[in-house]
C-alpha cells in the first residue's frame, strides 16, 4: 500500500518544468506553489496515519493549481465528527479496481485529482524485520499519482480530502512490498494526466491500469517512526 510519502523537496522550477508550465504562467504558479509549501511544509517523510496534507493538482491546464488536501477521504455521508474520525484511517488509500463498488469511494469517482509526490516509502519483510525503502524515479523527477477527492467539512483547514489510489504491484515493487498481495500507487506520466482528470471513469481506469512503470529505483533507509525514527528530515531519504 502507500501510507508514507515525500513531497515538495524540489525547487519550484522542477515542478514547473515537469508540468510544462509556460514562462508567462510561472510567476503565478510559483506564488501559488509557495503558499502550498508554507501550508504543508517540506515532506521528506510524511506518515499517512498522522493525516498530513498532500499537494494535489485538480486542473491540468493553465492556471495550474497545486493545493493542500487532507489525507484521508471523508465521504459526504460522514456528517458527524465521530463518523469522520472513524473512517479516515481506512481511506488513506483506495483500490482503483474496486473504486466504484465501495461505499466510501463510489460517490467520488468523478472527483479526480493528481497527487504530486517526489516518492513514497514501502516496507520489505526481511526475516522478521520490516526494512523501509524509499522509492522514486531514477532521475528524481516529480511523480504523478492518481487520487480522488471530496470537499472537506468545515472542521478541517483544507478545501479537500483525498485518497491515493493503488493497483497491483509490478515486478519491481513485488520484491519490496513482498506480502501475499503486493500493491503500489497508481503512477502516471504527464501524457496520462489529462486522461485521468477528464475521460469517462471506465476509460480512465483501463488506461491507468495499462501503464507500465519501469524506471523506479529504491534505497533502503533508516527507521522512520518511533523513538529511533528519523521522522520528517532529509535523513529519511538517505541510503543506509
Amino acid at each position: 500500500m502507500c501510507y508514507s510519502v515525500s513531497y515538495l523537496t524540489h525547487k519550484n522550477e522542477v515542478y514547473a518544468r515537469r508540468l510544462g508550465v509556460t514562462a508567462d504562467s510561472q510567476p503565478t504558479f510559483f506564488n501559488q506553489l509557495n503558499q502550498t509549501k508554507d501550508f504543508l511544509g517540506i515532506g521528506w517523510f510524511k506518515y499517512g496515519f498522522d493525516h498530513p496534507g498532500l499537494p494535489v493538482l485538480i486542473h491540468y491546464n493553465s492556471p495550474f493549481s497545486i493545493i493542500p488536501a487532507f489525507w484521508g477521504l471523508i465521504p459526504k455521508w460522514a456528517r458527524t465528527i465521530e463518523q469522520q474520525k472513524k473512517i479516515i484511517n481506512n481511506t488513506l488509500n483506495a483500490r482503483i479496481e474496486t473504486l466504484s463498488e465501495k461505499p466510501s469511494f463510489r460517490n467520488s469517482i468523478n472527483n479526480r485529482c493528481i497527487v504530486v509526490l517526489d516518492g513514497f516509502f514501502e516496507y520489505q519483510q526481511v526475516n522478521k524485520i520490516k526494512q523501509p525503502h524509499f522509492i522514486r524515479y531514477s532521475d528524481h523527477r516529480p511523480m504523478f499519482v492518481a487520487g480522488i477527492f471530496e470537499n472537506s467539512p468545515e472542521t478541517l483547514p483544507y478545501a479537500l480530502s483525498v485518497s491515493i489510489l493503488t493497483r497491483p504491484a509490478n515486478s519491481f515493487m513485488q520484491k519490496i512490498h513482498n506480502t501475499e498481495e503486493p500493491r503500489m500507487p497508481v503512477i502516471m506520466e504527464l501524457e496520462d494526466v489529462d486522461v485521468w482528470l477528464h475521460e469517462n471513469f471506465k476509460t480512465a481506469v483501463n488506461h491507468l491500469l495499462a501503464i507500465q512503470v519501469n524506471d523506479l529505483y529504491s534505497v533502503q533507509v533508516r527507521k522512520l517512526i518511533g523513538k529511533e525514527g528519523v521522522g520528517n528530515s532529509p535523513e529519511a531519504q538517505m541510503p543506509l
